[in-house]
Order: structure tokens, then sequence, then C-alpha cells
């Protein structure tokens, strides 16, 4: 009698079961790679080529800026094609010119690189060697030996605004008598101190500027013109008056800050010296 034995199959290694997913998950990744590649080689090749850059165009109005200075500098990042250019880097090497107050950078297709630039519109000069544009900001040209003529304005780094400000409004308020602010100036005390066009000084300390040059102005029409026009400084530095040297004799120096309403002493003055001292009204 024949016997049959029943054989129970074996399960397959583990190596043997996972050997056809890696074969396929390496056929995927070839495919993957060879398909990247095509698209570098088609992007590098085709789009590249079919859209380069061809021109640079500045726009907007410009006095100061050098234009082809600009495009100099900006020329070696636009190499290549549209698609390609970093106008993040673009962006930030117009703005290292001093002059370039804003600037927007755009493709315009198919082949023109368009820098839109605004410039700083100066309206007077700071400290030494700077400038300060209508809007409060400041920058350093290479030179403002062609800026002579705009008023003097200076202060601590970050107060280009606030000088600035108070600059426009004691200028308008001194327009009545014909009078232009040449010099404003803030010095490390917060003191205030400015000369007009007509040769005025005004000696204003740590109080409001406008202010103070609000409550002088009211009272210069009890001076007359003929005194008004012969004051040489005005010391604002007293709560309840001021002080006056007067042009046709030799100026004394009025003393450091005075605390407020401390009125200067006679003694203080050299012999003869024309210094008048006046109350503001209450």
């Amino acid at each position: 009698m024949t016997r049959i034995g029943v054989t129970r199959s074996r399960a397959a290694p583990p190596i043997a079961r996972r050997r056809p997913r890696f074969l396929r998950a390496v056929v995927i990744l070839a495919g993957l790679g060879f398909l990247v590649g095509g698209v570098r080689h088609f992007w590098e090749n085709e789009i590249t080529a079919a859209y380069p850059v061809r021109y640079v165009r500045v726009e907007g109005a410009t006095i100061y800026l050098d234009e082809a200075q600009l495009v100099a500098a900006v020329s070696p990042l636009v190499r290549g094609g549209m698609l390609d250019v970093d106008l993040n880097a673009i962006d930030g090497t117009v703005r290292s010119f001093a002059w370039v107050d804003d600037v927007t950078v755009m493709r315009r297709w198919p082949d023109t690189l368009v820098v839109q630039v605004r410039e700083h519109q100066p309206v007077a000069r700071w400290n030494e060697d700077g400038l300060v544009s209508g809007r409060g900001k400041r920058f350093t040209p290479q030179s403002v030996a062609g800026f002579l003529h705009l008023p003097r304005l200076y202060g601590a780094e970050g107060q280009e605004a606030e000088v600035l400000g108070v600059w426009r409004k004691v200028d308008e308020l001194i327009a009545a008598h014909n009078w232009r602010v040449t010099m404003l100036a803030c010095n490390f005390r917060q003191s205030w101190s400015a000369r007009l066009s007509d040769g005025k000084e005004l000696v204003i300390g740590r109080q409001d500027p406008v202010a103070s040059i609000a409550q002088l102005l009211k009272l210069l029409p009890e001076l007359g013109d003929r005194q008004t026009a012969a004051i040489k400084k005005v010391d604002l530095r007293y709560r309840n008056g001021f002080a006056v040297v007067w042009r046709f004799e030799p100026e004394s120096e009025p003393p450091n800050d005075p605390p407020a309403g401390m009125a200067p002493r006679a003694s203080k003055e050299a012999p003869g010296a024309p210094v008048s001292l006046m109350a503001l009204n209450q």
C-alpha cells in the first residue's frame, strides 16, 4: 500500500518577498531622475534661450542719479533668461545708490527688465556731509557742494524727521516777517538753537522751540520795525521773558541754560553790553 504524504509549502524568505518592491522603487526613482534631468535640460536650453534679458530700462524722474552707473551695476545680475533673474538681488543693488529713495523691479515680457526708481528730493542739509529729503530720510551723496543754498539742520542719528518737522513749523511761523530759517540745531542735550535769514540768532534751550518762537513773535510788534531789525540774538531760555543782544554793540555771552523762571543778573554781563531783558505778556 502506497502512502501519500502531505507536504506543507514554506513561506518565501523576507528578502525574496521584498526584492520585487525594491526593484520597482529603483525603477521609479530612475524614471523621476530622467524626468527631472529632462525638464532641467529643457529649461536651461529652451526656455532660457527663448526668453533672454536683452534690455534694462530705468524709469522715473531722475536728476541726480547716474543711470549709466546704475545699469552697469545691475547688468551682471541679469545674465540669463527672464525667469532666472533674481529680482531681490537687483532691488538691493539699486537701493545701495545714495540718491535712490524707493525702487520697484519687474519683468516686462518678452525681454526687458524694468527698474522704476524714485529719487530723493533734498530739502535741507544734514549735519556736515548729508542731506535730508522731504520725507525726513537722511542720505549721504558723494558731495553736497551743489546744495549749499539749502538750510542747515543738525541733530543726532534718528532725529531727522523730528528736526525737519520743527524746521517746517518755525519756517511757517516767521514767513509773515519775510524771514526763513537758515539753520536749526538740536544738540546732544536736546537744546535747540536757530539762525534766521537776516542773521538773527535764537537760543531756545530745552523748551518747545515752536511755542517759544511763537511767544517771541507776539511781542515783536510792540518793539517796532526799527528795533526788530536791530536784534542780533535772542535768548529765549527764560519762562517769563527773554534777553536781546542788539547789533550795534559788542555781543556778550548769555548764561548756559538758566533754570526755568530765573532772571539773568545784570552783573553777569560785561559793562555797557547791549543786552535788554524783556518780559513776556502773561
